[in-house]
């Protein structure tokens, strides 16, 4: 206690035996200093505090004690919080943004100066320019509403993408162009390969190129549509189609010609002839069967075929029929028409 409570006189000396009135005025100042507190009556719970001057004594309940100390909690000091603790247990480094993660739940994640400079930027524009760092095309680009618009940006102003290729340029892998692609040098197919599709996609464009197949088929002789008992050794035909125009090859040898009569017709051409267009072809050999003059083919539209003829040295044009042919007649053609697409 300070002294202006108690002030021990010294009386007696430690070690030492005093005589009654020492003791008696020892025992004096003590129930002094014990009169200068006050009751502890109604005042339960409750801390007795020394004033600054240390002359008088007070008690204080803890929320003025909290006052008294600058402890009031909200005022003076946080309370405690869930979500706090759990910041307060983030270790730290540089390049790192807390995030939480859950409720009162938090973690970190890396923050580069790159994702800084580009948060940093105070419009959108910015953000492209200054911090995406796109030039004046990139964030033209950005900015197109349409592809119709990003490919106008990039020089491309048809409705669907057209290719450029200027010197020496390679494309590998599968490419799909939804226009004319543009190719201005030599197109150097290094495979040895272009490949069109199995199905036509015509043009009516005169210099472009719409179709390329090559195949074989079976090329068969019919007497006015008949083929009644016909039975074949060789059997064979060839064709190459590039856009409208069909080259043929066939070969036909009988074993038996059966008994089917009429106009003698191969048949068996993968495509239909234009009839607006006369196509002939060359009869390149055969053997045992008669005709007079020159024998020769046309090409006809019901079905898809070429009828036999013969033209006499008089000019005089007639049918093969089957009367001409024999069991071992052998016959090859080879010829071009106009396909109806």
């Amino acid at each position: 206690m300070a002294n202006d409570y108690f002030a021990k006189s010294g009386n007696p000396s430690a070690n030492s035996l005093g005589d009654s009135s020492l003791i008696r005025a020892e025992i004096t100042a003590l129930e002094a200093a014990f009169d200068k507190l006050a009751g502890l009556t109604g005042n339960g719970d409750k801390i007795v505090v020394i004033n600054a001057g240390g002359t008088a004594q007070t008690v204080k309940t803890a929320a003025e004690l909290k006052t008294l100390l600058g402890l009031v909690i909200g005022t003076n000091v946080q309370a405690q919080d869930a979500t706090l603790q759990s910041l307060s247990a983030l270790g730290t480094a540089a390049d790192k943004l807390a995030y939480t993660t859950g409720v009162d739940t938090w973690a970190e994640a890396i923050l580069t100066s790159v994702a800084r400079t580009l948060l940093a930027q105070t419009t959108q524009a910015l953000m492209r320019t200054t911090g995406l760092g796109a030039g004046a095309i990139g964030d033209a680009l950005f900015l197109a509403a349409t592809a119709a618009a990003g490919r106008s940006t990039l020089g491309a102003a048809e409705d669907a993408l057209v290719a450029h290729l200027a010197g020496t340029e390679t494309i590998t892998g599968a490419k799909t162009f939804t226009a004319i692609p543009q190719f201005n040098t030599l197109i150097d197919a290094a495979a040895g390969q272009i490949k069109f599709p199995a199905t036509q996609n015509a043009s009516a464009d005169a210099n472009t190129l719409d179709d390329y197949e090559e195949g074989t088929f079976t090329a068969t002789i019919t007497f006015s549509g008949g083929s009644a008992g016909m039975t074949y050794t060789v059997q064979t035909g060839k064709y190459i189609k590039i856009s409208s125009l069909v080259y043929f090859a066939t070969d036909v040898l009988f074993s038996a010609k059966g008994t089917s009569t009429g106009i003698a017709r191969v048949v068996g051409f993968p495509f239909v002839p234009l009839n607006t267009v006369p196509s002939t072809g060359y009869v390149g050999y055969i053997d045992a069967v008669t005709f007079s003059g020159h024998p020769h083919c046309v090409a006809s539209t019901v079905p898809n075929c070429f009828i036999i003829k013969q033209t006499t040295d008089a000019g005089v044009v007639s049918d093969l029929t089957d009367v001409n042919f024999s069991d071992t007649s052998r016959l090859m053609l080879s010829g071009a028409y106009v396909a109806t697409s």
